[in-house]
């Protein structure tokens, strides 16, 4: 009884091994004709996933620009053997995250394994990308702060005496200061005024809005060409 048992269960197990080879070799095929979702259906349908699979993964969903899953894959694959290719392309994926501090650290860990070109320009790079991002924030809030000191210097007697002495232009669109101000040529257009006369409130958020300036900004400027591109 017990040979019986043990020939079924090397049969069964031999079946799906012969299964999950086709299935990888079909993902395979897919992954290089570009059907990356398809690929990752096919890889992720394989019943006996080992560090190879895994790998492939986390390939296919970094071509999906699926970032933080990728990552999560790589560090599924515990192999000595992969080790250098693991740990580029998670500091691939954090530089694609601008996440440049932890790809910088992984850079750095992926050349221990391996002395390579494409490593070492992408490291430089990251930290190019790093000391970018570190003045542009610091540009920011610089900004930030300067209208803030401008806000706390904008007094309420300023509005008094725009008001007191009658301005053409004030009287003519006939500004409710219970309602808000809008003078082109004032401090006062940062911002509005409440229902009582003696409370006046900052406009907030500011150095979110810049961020957010910043942001579109970086969108709309070209695209850095760099080998931030995962290794198969």
């Amino acid at each position: 009884m017990k040979t019986i048992i043990f020939i079924l269960l090397f049969n069964t197990l031999s079946y799906a091994s012969f299964l999950d080879d086709f299935i990888f070799y079909r993902a395979q095929n897919c992954y290089k004709n570009r059907e990356y979702l398809k690929a990752l259906n096919l890889f992720k349908s394989i019943e006996y996933k080992d560090e190879k699979v895994y790998y492939n993964i986390a390939n296919t969903l970094f071509k999906l620009k699926r970032y933080k899953s990728s990552i999560a894959y790589y560090k599924m694959v515990d192999s000595v053997n992969l080790a250098y290719k693991v740990f580029y392309n998670i500091a691939n994926a954090k530089a694609a995250l601008k996440d440049y501090k932890s790809a910088i650290a992984f850079y750095k860990t992926a050349l221990k394994y391996k002395d390579s070109k494409n490593a070492r320009y992408n490291l430089n790079l990251a930290i190019k990308e790093l000391s970018k991002l570190k003045k542009k924030e610091a540009k920011l809030k610089k900004s930030a702060a300067s209208y803030e000191a401008k806000l706390d210097n904008f007094d309420r007697d300023d509005l008094s005496k725009i008001a007191d002495a009658k301005d053409p232009k004030v009287m003519k669109k006939g500004y409710n200061f219970s309602k808000g101000v809008d003078f082109s040529s004032s401090k006062a257009k940062f911002i509005s005024v409440s229902k009582s006369p003696k409370k006046v409130k900052k406009v907030k958020n500011i150095e979110d809005k810049l961020q957010e300036i910043d942001i579109a900004n970086r969108l709309n400027s070209k695209k850095l060409n760099t080998l931030f591109i995962p290794l198969n």
